[in-house]
């Protein structure tokens, strides 16, 4: 889990509810999702980080960050946006297809990401302050 990315940047985002009405395909650069507001003011911000829960796939652990999220009120695409949905558009774009009826998790508790260290080694050293340093390699393991 990082940390900074633990709490949503919009204090009154819904967490529970977040759903996609319909399927999106591997490869696509947003993902429109419903369960928000009328205007969807409690919808996420641009920099928050989240995870895909589909029940009809359990190997979807790619963690993404939401990079734009347009709303009813602030639509810069050429498709409307009805209410209670958000466009959100995605870094990396969606690595597998999302099913009807999955959710969209972000925090708190959430994103977990799961890595695999890039080396064996793992050094640290022991500063002025009697604190170690600690210097490892991550990255991040889809399946």
């Amino acid at each position: 889990r990082l940390p900074q990315y633990e709490s949503p940047r919009n204090s009154s985002i819904t967490t529970n509810n977040i759903t996609v009405p319909s399927e999106v395909s591997a490869g696509a650069q947003y993902i429109t999702a419903g369960g928000f507001d009328a205007n969807a003011t409690d919808a996420p911000r641009p920099g928050d980080m989240f995870t895909v829960n589909d029940s009809n796939d359990s190997l979807h652990q790619k963690v993404y960050r939401a990079i734009r999220v347009e709303t009813p009120q602030a639509n810069q695409h050429e498709s409307s946006i009805s209410s209670n949905t958000a466009r959100i558009w995605t870094y990396p774009n969606v690595l597998r297809t999302v099913s009807t009826s999955a959710t969209l998790e972000f925090g708190p508790k959430n994103p977990k990401m799961r890595v695999i260290m890039d080396r064996d080694v793992i050094s640290y050293s022991l500063n002025t302050d009697n604190l170690y340093k600690f210097d490892l390699q991550l990255t991040e393991a889809l399946a």
